[in-house]
């Protein structure tokens, strides 16, 4: 839903399979398919061979997926020169930002799931 937002609801655009428009940063150093390959001999798609490198050619504007802590997340963002948007599935914690992560605009609500 993100990605269609900022990209002017292009639904033709979001035809592409979702991890090639929206790939996991972590994917190709938490999951090694060389042993795979050589025994299916099949061909893997980029975003899953070299993720990094395939998130950064994509052009423009980039959506990633990445479960880094803060402190290892790109300078750039770190001291606000970029927008980012943090996105939590745990329904014990929503997080809300204005796309400046080291301002005071950053909010969090927490409640509890067991009642």
């Amino acid at each position: 839903m993100a990605w269609c937002i900022a990209n002017d609801l292009d639904f033709e655009g979001a035809k592409v399979f979702l991890p090639e428009r929206f790939p996991f940063l972590e994917h190709t150093p938490l999951f090694d398919y060389r042993n795979n390959l050589e025994m299916q001999q099949q061909v893997l798609p980029p975003y899953v061979l070299d993720s990094v490198k395939h998130i950064s050619n994509l052009p423009g504007r980039r959506f990633i997926k990445a479960h880094l802590p803060f402190r290892l997340l790109p300078q750039k963002i770190q001291d606000g020169s970029t927008k980012a948007k943090f996105v939590s599935d745990h329904s014990g914690v929503m997080c809300s930002s204005s796309g400046k992560p080291r301002k005071p605009t950053l909010t969090f609500f927490s409640s509890n799931t067991k009642t």
